[in-house]
C-alpha cells in the first residue's frame, strides 16, 4: 500500500513540473471471473477413502471505467463494478466404521455472493508493435449486496436410515451473537493487472487479492464455520469513448483543487 501511494504522489509531483498532455477516457467494462483455481484430491488408509473437490464459481462482472493518461505513459484507473462470485465445494467419503459396519457420507457447500467494487489503480502505458500495453495495480473496494450459503449432507450406514442434514442461509445479513460469527459486508482486495488496447478496445487481466473472510450461524444444527476465500481473477474487455484531451498544457492538480 504504501509503494502505491508513493507512486501516486510521485506522479503528482511530476505532473506539477512539467507540461503534461492529459488524455481522458471512458466507457463500459465486461467480463467474467473466478475466485480460485479448481482443484481436487483424494486420500486412503486402512478402511477409508476420501475424495474432494473444489470449483469455482465463473461469474459475470460489468461496470463502467474512467482512466486518465499524463504524458502517453502514466496511467490513471477508477470505475464501478458489479461481480458475481463464489465457489462449490464436495466430498465423498467411504469406509468401515469401528465396529467393522460400512458407511458412505457425501456433502456438498456452495457460496454465491453479490457484490459493488471501485478499484483505484495506477500504472504505465506504452506502445509495443501495433498495439498498447499498460501495467498497473491499485486497491479495490468491496461493498457485499447479498450471498447465498448452501450445505447439503448425506450420511448412510449399513442396515440403518439415511442420515440428512440441510441449510442454508444469507451470510451478508448475519448480525453477531453468541452462536454468530457476522460476515464482514465490507471489506477490500489489492491487485496487479496488464492490459492490451488497440483503437477503442481494451484486453485486461486483473488478479485481486485480500483477507479471507469467516463467518458461521452456529444456531442452525450441525452449522460449521464457513470460508470465503476473498480473491478474485477477472478477464474482461473494455470499450474507450474519448473524453478531453489536452494539448501540452500546465497541469496543476492543486490549483484545480482550490
Amino acid at each position: 500500500m504504501k509503494r502505491i501511494i508513493l507512486l501516486l504522489f510521485t506522479g503528482i509531483l511530476v505532473s506539477q513540473l512539467v507540461p503534461a498532455q492529459v488524455i481522458f477516457n471512458f466507457g463500459p467494462e465486461l467480463g467474467v471471473g473466478i475466485s480460485s483455481f479448481p482443484k481436487s484430491s483424494a486420500s486412503t488408509s486402512v478402511g477409508l477413502s476420501l475424495n474432494d473437490k473444489t470449483n469455482p464459481l465463473i461469474g459475470p462482472l460489468g461496470g463502467f471505467y474512467v482512466q486518465m493518461i499524463i504524458n502517453k505513459i502514466l496511467l490513471f484507473n477508477t470505475g464501478l463494478q458489479y461481480e458475481i462470485s463464489g465457489q462449490r465445494y464436495s466430498s465423498n467419503e467411504t469406509g468401515t466404521d469401528a465396529s467393522n459396519v460400512s458407511y458412505t457420507a457425501t456433502a456438498q457447500q456452495d457460496q454465491t455472493f453479490r457484490k459493488l467494487c471501485i478499484p483505484l489503480s495506477i500504472g504505465i502505458t506504452f506502445p509495443v508493435f501495433k498495439v498498447h500495453l499498460s501495467i498497473f495495480g491499485g486497491w479495490r473496494g468491496n461493498s457485499f449486496l447479498s450471498g447465498k450459503y448452501y450445505y447439503n449432507s448425506v450420511s448412510t450406514t449399513a442396515g440403518k436410515p439415511a442420515n440428512i442434514t440441510t441449510f442454508d442461509y444469507n451470510p451478508v445479513s448475519l448480525t453477531s451473537t453468541n452462536n454468530i460469527e457476522s460476515f464482514s459486508t465490507f471489506n477490500n482486495q489489492f491487485f496487479f493487472g496488464i492490459s492490451v488496447s488497440k483503437n477503442r478496445l481494451e484486453f485486461a487481466l486483473n488478479c485481486y487479492f485480500g483477507s479471507d473472510i469467516n463467518y458461521s450461524d452456529n444456531t442452525l444444527v450441525s452449522a460449521a464455520g464457513a470460508e470465503y476465500k476473498n480473491k478474485d481473477y477477472a478477464l474482461t474487455v473494455r470499450y474507450r469513448f474519448y473524453g478531453f484531451r489536452s494539448h501540452k498544457v500546465k497541469c496543476n492538480v492543486f490549483a484545480l483543487a482550490n
